[in-house]
């Protein structure tokens, strides 16, 4: 029986962000939240191909202005006030939505997790009203919501993530709570209201 979970394949995980007095480690960040896309595939890439999509957009983005000054960016926190100092807050839109769009998967992985008697596609529903929903036109929810009625069964994705559940969950959890805690951080931000 092989042992290996998705969590095992990951080459950057939230766990592994740094957080320090200056912020959440800014690069670290983006390479988790690429991993969190391939865990977007695993639930399906046509599910949610357009948030999909809009994430990997928001990672370039962020990357590309970390890349440019380094060390006014190397926190999200330094991002964000590097951005305010040039009058832009460009990148702290797209950090927001990245946020956002994180957050969303969060609180759906959440639910599932906490409820295992509840389906993915009541998950991310749900999610989605708390999330996103509201930042989305009314053209575009009844598409999103159809979108995630496409969601594999909750067994079926659980056993995507590896052989041996007691693992796959604690490792789940661990990362989820990671997760979790840099959402938190960032919305203690006054730039996050």
């Amino acid at each position: 029986m092989d042992d290996l979970t998705f969590f095992d394949s990951l080459e950057t995980s939230y766990i592994d962000v740094p957080i320090t007095e200056d912020g959440i480690d800014t690069i670290t960040f983006l390479n988790a939240t690429h991993e969190l896309v391939r865990l977007i595939d695993i639930i399906g890439p046509e599910v949610f191909e357009v948030l999909r999509s809009e994430m990997n957009g928001n990672i370039k983005h962020i990357r590309e202005r970390y890349e440019h000054n380094i060390s006014k960016n190397l926190t999200l926190e330094k991002l964000i006030k590097h951005d305010e100092s040039e009058h832009k807050k460009k990148y702290i839109h797209i950090l927001m939505s990245l946020i956002r769009e994180i957050e969303f998967f969060a609180i759906g992985l959440r639910r599932s997790i906490d409820d295992p008697s509840e389906e993915l596609a009541v998950s991310f529903m749900e999610s989605y009203r708390k999330t996103l929903e509201h930042y989305h036109s009314i053209i575009i929810r009844p598409i999103f919501k159809i979108a995630i009625k496409a969601c594999p069964y909750r067994h079926e994705f659980f056993k995507k993530l590896g052989d041996n559940q007691e693992k796959v969950c604690q490792q789940y959890e661990s990362w989820l709570s990671s997760v979790e805690g840099i959402i938190k951080r960032l919305h203690a931000l006054p730039e996050f209201h």
